[in-house]
């Protein structure tokens, strides 16, 4: 939030004007780079990856992608927002094997 204080006007009776900005500038979606991370932790490291992992891992991809629908729908991010989440989350994942 950016707040601008304006100096007193007049006698000095009058109170300081305040002109409060809420900026709402992001640049990737949070919750769905956390879903997404929680999908690719389950995968692991290794190219050997039990069943019990990629049933994990799967249900997690597809939460993460109904999160998306609803960050989009909910109107909280904007779609771009979602799309970059993807893009970072794949990229922590590769970078941090």
């Amino acid at each position: 939030m950016l707040c601008n204080v304006g100096k007193e006007e007049g006698n000095g009776t009058n109170p300081p004007l305040c002109m409060c900005v809420l900026v709402s500038d992001l640049i990737f979606s949070g919750h769905t780079m956390t879903c997404l991370c929680a999908a690719f932790s389950f995968l692991g490291k290794d190219s050997s990856v039990s069943e019990e992992q990629l049933l994990k891992s799967n249900i997690c991809f597809g939460l993460a992608i109904v999160c998306s629908l609803c960050v989009i729908s909910m109107r909280e991010h904007y779609t771009v927002d979602v799309v970059v989440a993807w893009i970072a989350s794949y990229a922590v994942f590769k970078w941090h094997e």
